[in-house]
């Protein structure tokens, strides 16, 4: 599963809308994105060693932005994702700041995945 097939349920669109790049991979991002907004990407992706066998896993981080204009409604959507992404990978660090260029609240939170080896999800 993609993280946008894992990401675009009901519960996170009543938060940050349908508009488009409201939900992206951040290279995809549109040049003037809409508020509030969630981008993702694969920070890195490597075998999961073992000592005996080759590997049948590969180990992925996936980094999950959110972006808003209030720190309420940025934590209204880190919940959601949580709930959303819960049973698809492990929760490895959270981060938070504000943008001041752009005014906006951002958390960022990892996510490691494991998948079958050369199975890359876009």
């Amino acid at each position: 599963m993609t993280p946008f097939q894992m990401l675009n349920k009901p519960a996170l669109r009543d938060l940050i809308g349908n508009s488009t790049g409201s939900l992206t991979y951040v290279d995809d991002t549109p040049q003037n994105p809409p508020t509030p907004r969630v981008t993702f990407m694969y920070v890195t992706a490597e075998p999961n060693l073992y000592y005996a066998d080759p590997s049948d896993q590969d180990r992925e981080i996936l980094q999950i932005d959110v972006y808003a204009t209030s720190w309420v409604e940025t934590r209204a959507i880190l919940r959601v994702i949580r709930q959303l992404m819960q049973y698809n990978g492990i929760e490895q660090a959270q981060r938070f700041d504000f943008e001041r260029e752009t005014r906006l609240s951002r958390a960022s939170i990892d996510y490691i995945l494991f998948t079958p080896t050369g199975f890359r999800r876009a």
